[in-house]
């Protein structure tokens, strides 16, 4: 076992990544944007569904790491928080999804 293989570990970087993700991918796209790297499209709009998302998806990143190197108390720790925010994504944005009446 590697000292590194630890729950508490997992549960950090499942809660942490998603939070820096959805910090940094508006201003990874400024920037891009500012360099001339999307040309026609111009600057798009965020909306916070979105962002969110792409957030919860920064947690594959950990999560294949976590899988390669065989750490497998760190995966399951980023699973429970990453079950977590999706089901208070999916609450939360809920009715945009089913409609006004739920």
């Amino acid at each position: 076992m590697d000292y590194k293989d630890h729950l508490i570990t997992g549960i950090i970087l499942g809660i942490v990544t998603p939070i820096i993700g959805w910090i940094l991918v508006p201003y990874i796209f400024d920037l891009i944007a500012n360099l001339g790297g999307r040309g026609e499209f111009g600057t798009p709009t965020w909306r916070p569904r979105t962002l969110a998302l792409i957030g919860l998806c920064c947690n594959l990143i950990p999560f294949q790491v976590a899988k390669v190197k065989r750490y497998d108390k760190t995966l399951r720790g980023i699973t429970f928080p990453t079950i977590i925010f999706v089901a208070a994504w999916f609450l939360y944005f809920k009715s945009e999804f089913l409609g006004s009446s739920y």
